[in-house]
């Protein structure tokens, strides 16, 4: 889900350039919104030369924040979807710099607005090739097997938070009522649970995890979630029943009662929750093998760590915000980690 913001003007106070970004149109998704003629030309544009370079967009609608999209590319299967994700957010930075704009696809690139996500949707097959999440014969139309690997996803969701939110500032946009999971939870189509389970007939049926954010690797993620759905499925895991009320209004008492837990609010605590998970760790470990991880070597505890204390110092700039405007400069820089 890319935002699209001004590549030459900064944010308000800032000096424009490289360092800054700025909204380069001002609409919000209302039902009766009207988007401005420029804004509608460039994703246009987008959205044609996307589905001529073979990257399967067919979808595109403006989303809630100021200058976001959302762009939906056709299923495939996982390791062409996630070369299509990939060469995705690569066409579209080059083609928005075509603009004179600059494409980002950081979970949370302001304070003030809602973030960008990664929602992956799965479906499974059989032999054939057919949908086989399907079952007339299920509750709510669900197949035995589906209901195995959502529930292998939800074990180990805590444990996927690196790979889907592997940044610090990813776990800006986690927030209640933010439509962005905060426990490990699913439901039939409601957009408050972790995994939104759409058991249409055929081969519309599938899952749609909700828990990623825009900047996620799409190969770590596929493989994350494939390596515990199929956990659940080997192990043939029992699935809790469907969260069908509103999630955030649960009070921590129904919330012990239906015995569902919280996901990892920070990127330090989706290591801890990460750490020891066998089917995880093999996901790392493979990635390693095929070269998929940039820095294979990388002690991503200890870069965290470093990274909270940098925030940490640049966060406090806001408190002597008044008596020194420079700190407005740092407190953009920290939106960057």
């Amino acid at each position: 889900m890319p935002m699209l913001a001004s590549a030459t003007s900064g944010l308000p106070g800032i000096p424009g350039g490289s360092a800054g970004f700025a909204r380069k149109a001002t609409i919000r998704s209302w039902p009766s919104t009207c988007i401005t003629p420029n804004a509608l030309a460039v994703v246009r544009d987008m959205a044609r030369d996307l589905s001529a370079m073979g990257i399967g967009a067919f979808a595109v609608n403006h989303e809630f924040m100021n200058s976001q999209y959302e762009i939906n590319l056709r299923p495939a299967t996982a390791l062409t979807s996630a070369d299509r994700a990939f060469r995705f957010k690569s066409l579209v930075k080059e083609l928005a710099a075509r603009d004179g704009l600059r494409a980002t696809f950081m979970g949370k690139p302001f304070n003030d607005d809602e973030g960008s996500g990664f929602h992956l949707h799965v479906s499974l097959v059989d032999a054939e090739g057919e949908n086989a999440c399907h079952d007339p014969g299920g509750e709510q139309g669900l197949a035995a097997v589906t209901r195995h690997f959502i529930a292998g996803v939800l074990e180990h969701g805590p444990a996927m938070m690196v790979f889907f939110n592997p940044t610090v500032n990813a776990y800006r946009r986690i927030s209640a009522e933010a439509l962005v999971p905060t426990r490990v939870s699913w439901g039939y189509d409601t957009r408050n649970v972790a995994i939104r389970c759409i058991p249409q007939v055929g081969a519309g049926s599938r899952i749609e995890y909700r828990g990623g954010a825009a900047d996620a690797n799409p190969y770590l993620l596929s493989a994350a979630i494939l390596a515990a759905g199929m956990d659940g499925i080997i192990n043939e895991l029992p699935l809790e029943d469907p969260i069908e009320e509103n999630l955030y209004h649960f009070t921590d008492e129904d919330l012990a009662r239906r015995n569902i837990p919280t996901l990892p609010a920070t990127l330090g605590e989706a290591i801890q929750a990460f750490k020891g998970v066998e089917a995880q760790q093999a996901v790392v470990q493979q990635s390693r093998k095929q070269g998929t991880e940039a820095e294979p070597g990388l002690d991503r505890e200890g870069r965290y760590r470093a990274l909270s204390r940098v925030v940490a110092v640049l966060e406090q700039a806001l408190t002597s915000w008044p008596e020194n405007p420079a700190a407005r400069h740092y407190l953009v820089e920290a939106h960057m980690l």
